[in-house]
């Protein structure tokens, strides 16, 4: 992965050439978008946010022109350009300006509450919207099962699909930041980005937002209840992460097993919702109590474990 940032930064063109070539493997691959993303994000961390404007601009009109002659349609390239591309570099710009990864990823939390606030107020029934899209996917999919169980399933998931969408699309323009910080980090800075993780905490006002809209999604009924509880899983998402850097900086700190990491992550895969939900407290719980401060070794036992790692 370092020889392919040195790549990027050898200058404009080599950058779109990767940015342009991994968005294409995204295609079939999806998680090839997020090295994609991540030149976009490393150019304009480290050449600029003109010279990461510039690389969008030439690798968006290169695939439309592509894709116009593939298939007769410029969508692939302004698919690219508008929803992944050009938010990766808002967030970029804002990161090398403000050099705070807290500050950024508030802003994305933002940003994930306020599209899904719009999505309500735009739509008067989003649900029974969501509901219909689903229903005209499954059928092109073909019959699976029953009218009556298709609806059923697709009234559920729509209840959701507001909060969904969201959270894949801030996920996706995340992680494509994460790749440019940890690429300029291996470049120029060894263990920076690491550290900045490990030391991520939301502002407390957003922990108190949580708690209100928790609430609000458990007493308020009709559509106010539902859009608090898609608001509540945009939130879940962004205190995912934080408590996520907590486990990872008292890993750390403590130089315990990498296993712990492993282990926490194939439980996740195994009962998402309830390791979620843990890691969600824990984030939200840290903006109050400072989990990483209290867990951190006492300086005498740190000193410790520096010197059984040193050489004699």
């Amino acid at each position: 992965m370092r020889s392919l940032a040195s790549f990027i930064m050898r200058g404009r063109m080599q950058a779109v050439l990767i940015v342009i070539l991994f968005a294409g493997l995204s295609l079939p691959l999806a998680p090839f978008i997020y090295l994609s993303g991540g030149a976009v994000a490393l150019a304009t961390l480290r050449l600029g946010p003109q010279s990461g404007l510039s690389v969008i601009l030439i690798s968006g009109l290169v695939i439309s022109l592509l894709s116009l002659v593939a298939m007769g349609s410029l969508l692939p390239g302004l698919v690219f350009m508008g929803m992944v591309w050009l938010p990766v570099w808002v967030l970029s710009t804002v990161l090398r300006q403000s050099r705070s990864l807290d500050y950024v990823i508030a802003i994305a939390c933002g940003i994930g509450l306020l599209l899904t606030l719009l999505v309500h107020l735009l739509l008067s029934d989003p649900v029974m919207w969501w509901q219909q899209v689903l229903e005209q996917l499954l059928a092109t999919m073909g019959e699976m099962g029953s009218h009556a169980e298709i609806a059923a399933i697709t009234e559920q998931l729509a209840r959701l699909m507001t909060a969904i969408v969201v959270v894949a699309l801030t996920l996706n323009i995340l992680f494509s930041l994460f790749v440019g910080r940890w690429w300029q980090s291996q470049l120029y800075n060894p263990g920076g980005f690491r550290q900045e993780f490990h030391q991520l905490r939301l502002p407390k006002i957003l922990a108190w937002v949580t708690v209100a809209v928790m609430l609000a999604s458990m007493f308020v009924q009709q559509g106010a209840g539902m859009l608090a509880g898609n608001l509540m899983i945009v939130l879940v998402f962004f205190y995912l992460l934080q408590g996520l850097a907590i486990i990872h900086s008292v890993v750390a700190e403590r130089k315990l097993s990498v296993g712990w990491l492993i282990g926490l992550y194939l439980a996740m895969t195994i009962a998402l919702p309830q390791i979620a939900a843990l890691l969600m407290l824990l984030g939200v719980s840290d903006s109050w109590i400072d989990i990483r401060r209290r867990l951190a070794l006492p300086k005498e036992d740190q000193q410790k474990h520096d010197d059984q790692g040193s050489p004699d």
